[in-house]
């Protein structure tokens, strides 16, 4: 016959579950359903990687591909996006524009910007690196700044 679980924790020395941990980082837990029948459980805990420390390489990665897979437009295929781009602006100024058209015009404008992007974005990402590098100083300084107050307002607390 089977006793209750409250009934369980009710005698001495016998818990519902125990757990035990092992060299290595094991670790067992027992439940049990009574004197003579246990349930083992063992798991070894696991750390997973972080996906965020990953995500600017990605990011990085992903960017470079792009300009990689751009250098291979032509000349011939850039004038006419901008010929199309000028077309249907001529045609949203208009105000003949549908929105079909709109959708297009939208497409076209991200592959005219991929485009400029093999030329002008090593130069932008090595513009936004040394802002980085100062955002960062300035947020130093003003660390910096906060605990020289700080020590300011201490020494003259000790000095009255």
């Amino acid at each position: 016959m089977r006793t209750s679980s409250a009934r369980q924790l009710e005698i001495p020395g016998l818990s519902a579950t125990e757990a035990f941990s092992g060299a290595g980082g094991e670790t067992a837990s027992v439940t049990a359903d009574s004197p003579t029948e246990a349930t083992v459980t063992a798991f070894t805990p696991l750390s997973a990687p972080s996906a965020a420390l990953y995500g600017s390489a990605y990011a990085i990665t992903s960017r470079l591909l792009a300009r990689l897979n751009t250098t291979t437009v032509k000349k011939e295929e850039y004038e006419d996006l901008l010929k199309e781009r000028q077309k249907l602006l001529d045609k949203k100024f208009s105000g003949s524009m549908t929105p079909l058209e709109e959708n297009r015009l939208e497409y076209v404008r991200w592959s005219l910007d991929r485009i400029q992007d093999v030329t002008s974005g090593p130069s932008l990402d090595a513009l936004e690196a040394i802002v980085s590098g100062y955002e960062k100083f300035l947020n130093d300084m003003r660390h910096f700044e906060g605990q020289l107050h700080g020590a300011a307002g201490t020494s003259k607390k000790r000095g009255r």
